[in-house]
């Protein structure tokens, strides 16, 4: 009981710290870049597992599933980039209503890859709950409609990270930090050629920076 709700208490922690990071991202809109936001964050997930991990060493980099980690890895780098750059283009509301149908792909990948049987009532509620952020958002086709579909994409590689990172977790398999660590070591890879490609932001949006560094928690 002390486990689910510490668990509990994670999960509410890592949607607020998710808010606050997600409305910094849209203050900034298109003043700053996605692939700078998305470098900073995978850098502030890597500084992280280096000081929770301090006594581990290099073992923490160990893996037995090596395929399943870079897998993991892309698609988590995937999302980071769909969510930058949808809270960037598209209204806040409409942005964070496409994030809540993660749900209904959480549903469908835990039934397709970790063999869990999702009852009707749940397959009944991620439904209501994915009309319900539809209605919300109600995109216009028109100028913008790319970029809504882009975030709907987007929510599916979420649905995805979460139930590869369960895969990964599963007994005799890598530790929370193992996986932590692969997640943002090729979310910074990916990311690198912003530093050549991009232009530093104007001075008054770096203190708008730190937000990835300071919910870096709520990946």
């Amino acid at each position: 009981m002390n486990n689910q709700r510490l668990a509990i208490g994670l999960m509410s922690g890592q949607a607020i710290l998710f808010s606050i990071e997600t409305a910094m991202i849209h203050h900034i809109g298109t003043r700053g870049s996605a692939m700078q936001l998305a470098l900073l964050r995978s850098a502030a997930g890597v500084v992280l597992v280096g000081v929770l991990g301090w006594k581990t060493g290099w073992s923490v980099m160990k893996t037995g599933q090596l395929p399943m980690q870079l897998l993991r890895g892309l698609v988590s780098v995937l999302y980071l980039w769909v969510l930058m750059y949808s809270f960037t283009h598209i209204p806040f509301a409409d942005a964070t209503a496409i994030s809540y149908t993660q749900a209904a792909y959480i549903a469908v990948f835990s039934a397709l890859i970790l063999n869990e049987r999702v009852t009707g009532l749940r397959w009944i509620a991620s439904a209501i709950g994915t009309a319900g952020a539809l209605l919300i958002v109600k995109p216009a086709f028109g100028d913008r409609n790319i970029v809504y579909l882009i975030a709907l994409l987007g929510t599916s590689f979420n649905g995805l990270a979460f139930v590869l990172n369960k895969y990964l977790q599963r007994p005799g398999g890598d530790s929370d930090l193992t996986t932590m660590f692969y997640v943002n070591a090729i979310a910074v890879v990916c990311s690198l050629p912003v530093v050549v490609t991009s232009k530093l932001p104007a001075s008054e949006i770096w203190p708008w920076y730190s937000g990835p560094w300071g919910c870096i928690w709520g990946s």
